[in-house]
């Protein structure tokens, strides 16, 4: 049940019936401490210093994002905090003598039966005030250094000190509030954008995710902590997002519906308007040419979405012109289909040959060459228009995309004598050309021998080859005569035919033996391809190994002295918090040697499979190995 009540030493702002990892006991929230403990006893089990108490922004994303409550109609009534870890305090916050909380994460099931979720509610909406105290002070600690550097340097001199020291203060009282109150905006906005990125950042690598999941969820590894020295992919995901992105490819292809009644609608927006105008300019001269008079902006769509203007610039259902009726207004600005074999719109430059895709010529000037018939574009009429359309629409993208390059004209002209030019240069590859002069010389014998015998050889060669070609007529007319004479007297006996069931029986064993041999095969091909090692096994040793990399790269970032010029929050940390994180990842290490000794002798005893996983977790337990018996020297 939750209470409230005030002493003379501190104020209970809050109490429940809880249980923390299966031991029952009483949750008391003061202003400065979160306790658990035993009703019997007065020393608590866990203290939490309420200043730790801060958001953690990719933890536990919700609205108060260091709480996290269980959803609504739950079998159980949870409530989780997430604290700043020890290892990495900010300088502002007092840890109270109790607090030897060493986790990231704690939660709390609460028990009292049909006033738990009330209870959980009045902690969620204490330590949401508090946390929001927090961030005030966090905001006010980074502010801290300006503020002193400024009273500094504006300190008041020579007469009218006095007065001059009380205005100072009122105005610096009022600015601070100001700045105050600015920079805890700019930190909950920092924070979030920082999350977002890290949302990016995890979604683009599954591994990351998995890596993220195992070790800062579960409260082995701070998320601070998990961030350092990926700094690059964080850069890497805010750049992305500061792209803009560009006008959409796709062509304006608006489809009309036909509802239940027969009712024919089309939604269109007001940016498929500007698409439509830029597309088809007919249709934007027809708009200003008839809006607002005589029609509106709603007559006119209306009606033009009925003409046949509309149906001829679809890029489907094109034959469906001819059965539109006549519109006055629309009909005029229709014009002649583009389905000549020279199209309408013809290009004023020269194009560079090898990009032309017009081009049919050969260059070969002593041959009368004429263009390609079958290189001619619309062997259907119809589709002439369609393609050329097409054709206007990617040009129109391509030259959005290059505005007004410098190498615009290079990209898209050729700088003179298109038909005349000489394009061996370009179509030379360098890779092609033997560079290297061979140091042999050929002697060729072998054809001068075949040019001594050629005279003597030939005569007997021509005898040969028609004997052997008499041969083989002789012979196929008597299989053609022999196969005649059989098929005269064969005579069909179908009664007398009968299967052994012998044979019937081993040419079923053939093909089932048959079958098996490719299941085994394929079996053997998904085990190589993982190396020999059945999935599930490789699955645990993969995040084995990446949790180990990770331990071991925070362990020697906390063990070895940071880089020359490093400003980052590890490398100005103090001599005890190294030693701390350092000792937290030893632990950590400590684990994965267990969990690398759990998978091996899962594993059955001198088989081939249990050789591979301790071959390919060797250097992964020297490398832990190592810098446990680092940190056991140091410390010993």
């Amino acid at each position: 049940m939750s209470s409230t009540s005030t002493g003379a030493s501190s104020t209970v702002l809050c109490s429940a019936q809880v249980a923390y990892k299966k031991d029952a006991g009483v949750l008391t929230l003061t202003p400065e401490l979160l306790t658990f403990g035993s009703t019997s006893s007065s020393q608590p089990r866990l203290a939490i210093t309420t200043a730790r108490l801060l958001a953690d922004f990719f933890l536990v994303p919700t609205r108060s994002a260091a709480l996290f409550a269980s959803k609504e109609g739950a079998s159980k009534v949870q409530l989780r905090a997430t604290l700043h870890p020890l290892a990495a305090l900010p300088r502002h916050i007092t840890l109270s003598p109790l607090d030897k909380a060493d986790e990231a994460a704690y939660s709390f099931h609460f028990t009292a039966g049909a006033s738990a979720i009330s209870d959980r509610e009045h902690f969620k909406k204490q330590l949401t005030h508090i946390i929001a105290n927090n961030r005030e002070l966090e905001a006010n600690a980074a502010l801290a250094p300006v503020d002193g550097a400024t009273s500094s340097s504006n300190e008041p001199k020579g007469k009218g000190k006095e007065r001059e020291v009380i205005d100072l203060t009122t105005n610096s009282t009022l600015s601070n509030r100001a700045g105050k109150t600015a920079a805890a905006t700019a930190v909950n906005s920092s924070a979030a954008a920082d999350f977002r990125l890290r949302k990016l950042v995890l979604q683009a690598h599954p591994n990351l995710m998995t890596l993220h999941r195992e070790l800062v969820m579960s409260g082995q590894i701070a998320e601070a902590e998990f961030w350092e020295g990926r700094e690059a992919l964080l850069e890497q995901a805010r750049a992305g997002e500061a792209q803009l992105r560009g006008k959409s490819a796709a062509m304006v292809d608006l489809r009309p519906e036909t509802s239940e009644s027969g009712e024919v609608t089309v939604k269109i927006t007001p940016t498929q308007i500007a698409d439509i105008f830029a597309e088809c300019p007919m249709v934007l001269k027809a708009y200003n040419e008839n809006v607002p008079v005589p029609l509106n902006d709603q007559e006119f769509w209306t009606r033009y979405f009925q003409s046949k203007l509309f149906n001829r610039n679809r890029t489907t259902n094109r034959s469906a012109v001819a059965s539109v009726k006549d519109d006055a207004i629309f009909d005029k600005y229709l014009g002649e289909e583009d389905d000549d074999l020279e199209p309408k719109n013809l290009q004023h430059h020269d194009i560079y040959r090898l990009l032309d895709l017009a081009a049919t010529e050969e260059d070969q000037h002593e041959v009368d060459i004429q263009p390609d018939v079958t290189m001619r574009a619309g062997r259907e009429r119809a589709a002439l228009p369609l393609m050329r359309r097409f054709n206007e629409h990617s040009e129109r993208l391509l030259n959005q995309s290059l505005g007004n390059s410098v190498d615009r004209s290079r990209i898209s002209f050729d700088p003179g004598n298109a038909g005349d030019r000489n394009y061996y240069d370009d179509i030379l590859l360098d890779d092609l050309i033997d560079h290297a002069a061979s140091d042999r010389i050929e002697l060729n014998l072998s054809q001068q021998r075949n040019k001594l015998t050629a005279a003597t050889s030939a005569s007997e060669l021509d005898e040969e080859g028609d004997a052997k070609m008499k041969m083989n007529e002789l012979e196929m007319g008597q299989i053609v005569r022999r196969v005649k004479q059989e098929m005269e007297v064969w005579e069909p006996h179908l009664s007398e035919f009968h299967l052994d069931p012998a044979a019937i029986n081993a040419s079923m064993d053939d093909m089932t033996q048959s079958i098996l041999l490719k299941v085994e095969r394929n079996s053997r091909e998904s085990t190589s391809s993982s190396g020999g090692i059945p999935r599930s096994t490789l699955d645990q040793c993969t995040t084995i190994a990446a949790s180990a990399n990770e331990f071991l790269r925070q362990f020697w970032s906390a063990v070895l002295p940071p880089k020359p010029g490093d400003i980052s929050a590890l490398a100005s940390s103090t001599p005890v918090q190294k030693a701390a994180r350092a000792e937290r990842m030893k632990n950590g290490l400590d684990r994965t040697l267990e969990r690398i000794r759990v998978v091996v002798q899962g594993l059955e005893e001198g088989s081939e499979v249990r050789a591979r996983v301790e071959s390919a977790l060797l250097p992964v337990r020297e490398s832990v190995e190592t810098a446990i018996t680092l940190f056991e020297t140091r410390t010993s």
